[in-house]
């Protein structure tokens, strides 16, 4: 879907609501050509994400995207959205691109305050080649659903830094070390999620903190957990014990047989287990290694036998 047909039903919806009205300014888009002269009032869209979710943030081309006002004016940790997401979001909405429009796509918008003060602006059509333009009307369709604040900085307002060329080496070193630490972090986040504890191992974990915990209160915890119950139980009754008598009940296993420490560990692990598994097929990466290690050992053999032949 072009982006003048995404926002044509918009446009047509803010008229109709504002047909009363004489002062409302007319709306109207337009397809122009990519050229020099519409740069200036280009608009740009960054998607961004974090905990709480994903925002789309609106800004003039010829500024850039203050992200640590951002943060710290909506108190968020946002972060640019993987190409994955981005493609993701746009084939969801049956988009050519993820242009700079508020309400096309389903994220919450946020647009700079500089984009309401132009008489017009122009997004990519997603052709590569052309542009759409908004008058001052249709501007303000598209600013009625999305917020306004202050967070982009001019180009024109960022002085170069061409006086201390002697600090280009520590500067592009500090850059290099911030943007590892954030890759660093965003690749463990991407890779690498605990899940969140059984009920059983939360209830464990705080009885061994309990300085008053006994064999009763450790039994009420087994017995909440049908499996757990059976594998106590199935231990104390086995041979390796050779507990006289018949285990009749997790608190027969636990006194008689197995002890308050023993429960508590073999308790903590079966119950992490249902949680933390390796992965069905195999451990991660352990299968290649092996498979490579065979075949480097294979051919070391084989090397070792041609080389036996020329000595």
């Amino acid at each position: 879907m072009s982006i003048s047909n995404a926002v044509n039903p918009l446009i047509l919806r803010f008229q109709q609501s504002r047909s009363g009205q004489n002062d409302a300014p007319e709306a109207e888009t337009t397809i122009v050509a990519k050229s020099p002269e519409i740069l200036p009032n280009t608009l740009i869209s960054v998607l961004m994400h974090d905990f709480l979710g994903r925002l789309q943030v609106i800004l003039p081309v010829n500024c850039l995207l203050d992200v640590d006002t951002l943060n710290n004016m909506l108190d968020r940790e946002l972060q640019a959205i993987s190409p994955d997401d981005k493609t993701s979001i746009r084939v969801k909405n049956s988009l050519a691109n993820t242009s700079a429009l508020p309400s096309i796509i389903d994220i919450p918008c946020l647009v700079d305050r500089q984009v309401s003060a132009m008489d017009e602006v122009y997004v990519d059509a997603g052709d590569g080649e052309n542009f759409v333009r908004f008058n001052k009307g249709a501007l303000n369709v598209l600013l009625e659903y999305a917020n306004e604040e202050q967070f982009a900085v001019p180009l024109a307002e960022i002085s170069a830094n061409c006086g201390e060329s002697h600090n280009d080496a520590n500067q592009i070193t500090q850059a290099i070390e911030k943007f590892t630490s954030l890759r660093i972090k965003q690749r463990l986040e991407d890779t690498f999620e605990l899940p969140p504890l059984p009920e059983t191992a939360k209830k464990i974990i705080q009885l061994r903190a309990d300085p008053e915990a006994g064999i009763n209160k450790l039994t009420d915890i087994v017995e909440t957990d049908p499996s757990l119950s059976a594998q106590v139980v199935s231990w104390a009754s086995s041979s390796f014990y050779a507990a006289p008598g018949k285990i009749k009940s997790v608190h027969d296993a636990i006194m008689r047989v197995l002890g308050f420490d023993l429960v508590m560990n073999l308790s903590m692990g079966l119950a992490l287990g249902k949680t933390l598994q390796q992965p069905r097929d195999n451990p991660q990466g352990l299968a290649d290694y092996w498979q490579q290690a065979v075949w480097v050992s294979a051919a070391n053999g084989a090397l070792v036998n041609a080389m036996a032949i020329f000595l």
